[in-house]
């Protein structure tokens, strides 16, 4: 006889595609459609903004509707410490409820639209971090280029394993900074155009530096000049009999 797994799968039905959020889209579009949905996604995120402060704008301050009982003619010159004894008893107590009612209703709004505006902020950064990514991996592979054939060409000792050796600990150190920029792009720490090139204007200098190594014919590292003070304070330990 056959054995039958039995699988249960009815938690499959459970959910519902549809709303299943699909994360890192921004980096599926081209430039153009990168740039259409950033337009379309920072007029959203300054209407917010403004629908906002709107809206906190009306719900704070004092009904009109309550009226001091003694009139402003009667106080025109002099200042009030205490406003609310200018009301009725009744009025200052109506008058501290809605105050302590507004401040935790905003209170609330508040903190409920900082996470959702932090939300679209860092969907917008990365928009634009995908968006100038696009030239940053054209510009990162001449790059490349400039760090690997010097590099290559400089280091004629030690074979093929050498320059690897090099080529490794060059490529994981843009990677960790292209990385790292990203990361504190997408938090909003620092702008994402930064964020995108760090890596990139980091190399760049490497880049020309060993560049101009190369095609004048100097060396990695002068090994004679760093060796030199050592070779001449041996000299005065251990000099030469002869």
């Amino acid at each position: 006889k056959k054995n039958i797994i039995n699988i249960d799968i009815s938690e499959f039905n459970k959910v519902d595609v549809s709303n299943e959020n699909i994360t890192n889209t921004s980096t599926m579009l081209t430039s153009s459609e990168l740039r259409y949905s950033l337009d379309s996604l920072q007029k959203t995120f300054k209407n917010d903004v403004v629908s906002f402060t709107e809206n906190i704008n009306q719900r704070v301050g004092v009904q009109k509707m309550v009226q001091p009982t003694i009139k402003p003619k009667k106080i025109k010159n002099q200042f009030q410490s205490n406003l609310l004894h200018l009301f009725t008893p009744q009025q200052q107590l109506d008058i501290l409820n809605l105050a302590n009612s507004n401040l935790e209703s905003v209170k609330y709004s508040i903190e409920t639209s900082s996470t959702d505006f932090k939300s679209k902020q860092m969907n917008i950064s990365g928009h634009l971090i995908a968006l100038n990514d696009k030239f940053v991996i054209a510009f990162a592979c001449i790059l490349m280029f400039f760090i690997g054939a010097p590099l290559g060409a400089i280091i004629r000792k030690g074979g093929l394993g050498l320059p690897i050796v090099f080529a490794m600990l060059i490529f994981i150190s843009f990677h960790f900074i292209n990385t790292f920029g990203k990361k504190i792009a997408q938090e909003a720490t620092i702008s994402p155009f930064l964020g995108a090139w760090m890596a990139s204007l980091l190399m760049t200098p490497l880049a020309i530096f060993l560049t101009y190594r190369a095609t004048n014919d100097i060396g990695l590292i002068n090994m004679d000049v760093i060796l030199a003070p050592f070779q001449k304070v041996l000299k005065k330990l251990f000099p030469s009999q002869n």
